[in-house]
């Protein structure tokens, strides 16, 4: 080999190399200049195929969220995309619960099993069932679309409630003191001329509402507006002021000259509800009667601090200083109107809410108290401007029966059939003077409405 031969060769093997890599780097380039548009369509395709988690094509709703036991309810559905198919109702299980079709069979679901549904009908009437009396239950329902492969296309779930009240705690003699209680929200007689109102006196509810927001935040209950209305009665509200709801729970109050009792267990509340407590006493010494909810933190409470509260008592058998009673022993009857408020039934339970549809019967729930010294005898109240659009729309009560001094009643209207409008609903209590009272000027108050058509 030549000199010359030897001095070019390493050149040459560079040149080589050289030329070998941009060999490599065009062939790698094509390679990705014919194949990548490809590998885009595909990740397109598969990615137009999947739904967001976040949306929906299906949208449910419930007639009532907040339900008692063998209280009817409707579902609605609706699919609002373009796949043929049909629907699937499921229910979540939880203790002691189950829904019922309202149909000639009365047909029973099971919990966590898919139940075919009509791709023609958009509802359903269901009826829930809680088997354990006092119990507050909470679940889910939901509704799939199914399209003609067996695939689910898209769901929708809705939370409810179901309440079974049972016997307690209404009326429930503890030691020598009878509670009763009935739902509030913070803040019956001779229907005979009136064929689309009717009045409904009990005082048997407990009305949760209808936030069903999970939180992170823990129940709190609170003791609110505690006060002695006559020498022997004690009022006093409970609300679930935390984020979830509480539980069964009770609570303990002093008997003054007697000692500790302790309530029946009752039902648990939602964030927001709250409930009221009247504790009847007899033949007692005047003194204070201590109030604790949940005693034994038996809830995890967000504050331990707000479930204890005092209530001086003058009391039948004492001779207490009555300055913090509502009413003078020596002053006659005197009737008045607390918490008047607007709103609609559902089912049996009155819902407040002053712009309601015209589907729905309107209601007005209004709470009379005697403040006076004496009993009032039998009396009755009258309602202006009911929401119907005919003349004469005024709406005159039965006989009601005596309040004592310090009593109080519950009193709800219903209005069937309302017809669109706004309202302004005046009630008078003792509107034909039957009663002595000591001041005549507090005997009305007034709410408006408006039905939306």
């Amino acid at each position: 080999m030549s000199e010359n031969t030897q001095k070019y060769k390493p050149i040459i093997l560079k040149s080589l190399f050289i030329i070998m890599i941009l060999v490599i780097i065009v062939l790698l380039a094509f390679a990705v200049i014919r194949f990548i548009p490809f590998m885009f369509s595909s990740f397109a395709s598969v990615g137009s195929s999947v739904k967001s988690p976040f949306s929906s094509d299906v949208e449910i709703r419930l007639s009532e969220n907040d339900l008692n036991s063998n209280e009817a309810f409707r579902l609605y559905w609706e699919y609002k995309g373009s796949k043929e198919g049909t629907f699937n109702l499921n229910y979540e299980c939880a203790p002691n619960l189950g829904l019922v079709v309202v149909d000639e069979n009365n047909t029973e679901l099971k919990c966590d099993t898919n139940y075919p549904l009509s791709a023609s009908d958009k509802f359903i009437d269901l009826k829930a069932v809680s088997a354990r009396e006092n119990t507050y239950t909470e679940s889910k329902i939901s509704v799939a679309y199914i399209d003609g492969t067996g695939e689910e296309v898209s769901s929708a779930s809705e939370a409810f409630s179901v309440t079974n009240e049972g016997s307690a705690p209404v009326n429930d003699l503890s030691g020598s003191a009878t509670i009763s209680s009935q739902g509030v929200n913070t803040g019956g007689g001779d229907t005979s001329n009136n064929d689309n109102v009717d009045t409904d006196d009990s005082t048997n509810s407990n009305t949760p509402n209808n936030n069903q927001t999970v939180s992170n935040v823990p129940a709190d209950l609170a003791i609110f507006n505690a006060r002695a209305i006559s020498d022997t009665i004690v009022v006093f509200d409970v609300t679930n002021i935390g984020g979830r709801s509480s539980g069964n729970w009770n609570f303990s109050y002093t008997i003054p000259g007697e000692g500790l009792q302790t309530s029946p267990l009752q039902l648990s509340l939602t964030p927001g509800a709250t409930i009221r407590y009247t504790l009847t006493f007899d033949d007692i010494p005047s003194g204070n009667a201590v109030i604790s909810v949940d005693p034994t933190n038996s809830i995890r409470e967000n504050s331990e601090t707000n479930n204890i509260t005092t209530v001086f008592v003058r009391g039948d058998g004492g001779n207490g200083d009555s300055s913090d009673n509502n009413y003078d022993s020596d002053d006659e009857a005197d009737l008045i109107i607390r918490n008047l408020e607007a709103g609609y039934m559902s089912g049996s339970r009155f819902r407040e809410d002053d712009d309601i549809d015209e589907r729905d019967d309107a209601a007005i729930r209004f709470e009379v108290v005697n403040i006076g010294g004496e009993s009032t005898g039998t009396w009755r109240f009258e309602i202006d401007g009911t929401p119907y659009d005919d003349s004469n729309n005024d709406y005159r009560s039965g006989r009601q029966s005596s309040l004592r001094p310090g009593e109080s009643r519950i009193i709800t209207v219903e209005f069937e059939n309302p017809d669109a409008g706004r309202y302004n609903i005046e009630v008078e209590v003792d509107s034909d003077d039957d009663v002595d009272e000591e001041n005549e000027r507090n005997n009305d108050d007034s709410v408006r409405l408006r039905v939306r058509d």
